[in-house]
């Protein structure tokens, strides 16, 4: 972690028929000596995005869904979903608004770090 710069991790491997081992590593409150817990939230924010396409591209892969299929078609309520595409959302180009630089959502979720926001507060 240090060689890399990295502040904390938590790892997790799950393996079928062979156990589970999850592990914490970092101070999250260095003057009290307070160690990162397995069960502790942390926002990954962008990171979700990898998490995310990998799944896509596997989705498309077994021919479950396409690039070029709508975004309409999987969730509604988006403006523009019917011509903005998968691939488009893939490669960050559909012309979403990005609501988390809108400043009266960053002032509701840093008040509530764990706000659980509904596909309307996205608008």
């Amino acid at each position: 972690m240090k060689d890399g710069n990295i502040p904390g991790v938590i790892i997790g491997i799950w393996a079928p028929g062979k156990g589970t081992w999850i592990s914490a590593r970092c101070l999250v409150d260095i003057s009290e000596g307070t160690e990162l817990q397995p069960s502790d939230k942390i926002r990954i924010a962008s990171k979700t995005k990898t998490f995310t396409a990998t799944g896509v591209l596997q989705l498309v892969d077994e021919g479950k869904m396409s690039l070029n299929d709508s975004l309409s078609k999987y969730v509604a309520g988006i403006p523009n979903g019917e011509q903005i595409t998968i691939r488009q959302l893939l490669n960050m180009t559909a012309g979403i608004y990005n609501f988390t630089a809108d400043p009266e959502f960053g002032e509701r979720f840093e008040k509530n770090p764990l706000w659980k926001f509904t596909h309307d507060d996205m608008r």
